[in-house]
């Protein structure tokens, strides 16, 4: 749900892309949000300069920075702001093309996926055997102890995959939009690393039959999305609300299922190569226009012992260290269909001690043979 304010006056500049070279601070449009409307990008490169502006106010003996002279002000911004500009500047491609490299994270700036808000938030913290959505190490600490230096190279490589957070990456001269991994180690510069990919954008649109309800002022309003003049007045009555109001989505079960089913598409190619995501999650998929697409792929090789996963949406066979195959990815996908669905796995339960490191080790509780059960009068879902 999204908090709408009530309207007020001031009216935000949209600049070009190219006026990231200069301006230290600016709103660019960058792409289109998930219901439609425009996704925006405050850049504010000025903010570095509070240390700057603390050190000037104490030579002149003044405890704010509102209490500058305005000519002082103005340089410090314009002209010192301008030159921090090349900490997120950056080249790429062999025809050197100048871009622009975000402070924050890519998912800090795009937020949640459409998949994690609806199954990974609200949920309540991990208990103390049951570990978080953290990256497992098990199989690192089983190669250790043996001493397999193959394994403990594809475990780090696999971790270093999943630390290596994507920024967002601008190019000045045509906006074109990417996402990058950037050098961990660099300080100052922003750096950005192969590969680099065009940046991939979820869209509730794709989504049929999906509805935004707005509640303002005691009125609600129920939108088919895709009816943009509707939304727009909709939007405007509840701006011009005193108290503001709310807006959200109601997505169909149906709808979702259908971009689970394009994922396993997605999947099968993957398998054909012979490799494994080894990390399919609801943070990890995109609801996208042309179809779901999953990033962060481990790209593990059949056979091979899972080196990291994301332990609520991991398969049995990730959080002992054995082997994963295709199966391995199915688990996770349909574990995700369940949820969807509301359904309540059963079977069997055993208990498994796997080693996370050191002296350290981790009790953990799987099902075998494991279903799930379904209640269609109670769920109100309709019968095949």
């Amino acid at each position: 749900m999204v908090r709408i304010h009530p309207k007020h006056d001031e009216r935000v500049p949209i600049s070009k892309s190219s006026e990231l070279a200069k301006a230290p601070r600016l709103v660019v449009h960058f792409g289109t949000a998930p219901d439609g409307l425009p996704w925006l990008l405050a850049v504010d490169r000025s903010e570095e300069l509070h240390t700057l502006f603390s050190t000037v106010c104490r030579i002149f003996g003044l405890s704010d920075r509102s209490e500058l002279p305005e000519t002082v002000h103005e340089a410090l911004e314009d002209q010192v702001a301008s030159g921090l500009v090349g900490v997120s500047m950056a080249t790429i491609g062999g025809d050197q093309r100048q871009a622009y490299v975000s402070r924050n994270k890519l998912k800090r700036i795009l937020g949640p996926t459409v998949l994690s808000q609806l199954l990974d938030e609200g949920k309540p913290p991990a208990g103390p055997d049951e570990p978080s959505n953290a990256q497992m190490t098990n199989v690192g600490a089983m190669a250790a102890s043996h001493g397999d230096e193959d394994l403990l190279e594809a475990v780090e490589r696999s971790i270093a995959d999943r630390q290596s957070k994507r920024h967002l990456l601008v190019e000045l001269d045509g906006g074109a939009v990417h996402s990058c991994s950037v050098a961990q180690d660099d300080k100052v510069l922003r750096a950005p690393l192969e590969p680099i990919r065009p940046l991939v954008l979820e869209s509730l649109s794709s989504l049929p039959g999906t509805t935004a309800i707005l509640d303002g002022g005691g009125a609600e309003w129920q939108v088919p999305l895709g009816e943009w003049k509707e939304l727009s007045d909709a939007l405007i009555r509840i701006e011009q609300n005193p108290y503001g109001g709310t807006l959200s989505y109601r997505i169909p079960r149906r709808a979702l299922l259908g971009k689970l089913v394009e994922l396993a598409r997605e999947l099968a190619k993957l398998h054909a190569r012979e490799r494994v995501h080894g990390d399919i999650a609801p943070g990890n998929v995109m609801l996208a226009e042309g179809g779901a697409v999953s990033f962060d792929s481990l790209d593990i090789a059949i056979g091979t012992p899972a080196t990291a996963a994301t332990f609520a949406w991991a398969a049995p066979e990730q959080i002992v260290g054995l082997p994963v195959d295709p199966a391995t990815d199915v688990y996770s996908l349909t574990k995700m269909a369940a949820a969807l669905v509301d359904g309540v796995p059963f079977g069997e339960e055993t208990h498994y001690v796997v080693p996370i490191g050191g002296t350290r080790s981790r009790r953990v509780k799987l099902l075998k043979t494991e279903g799930v059960y379904l209640d269609i009068l109670e769920s109100g879902h309709e019968r095949a």
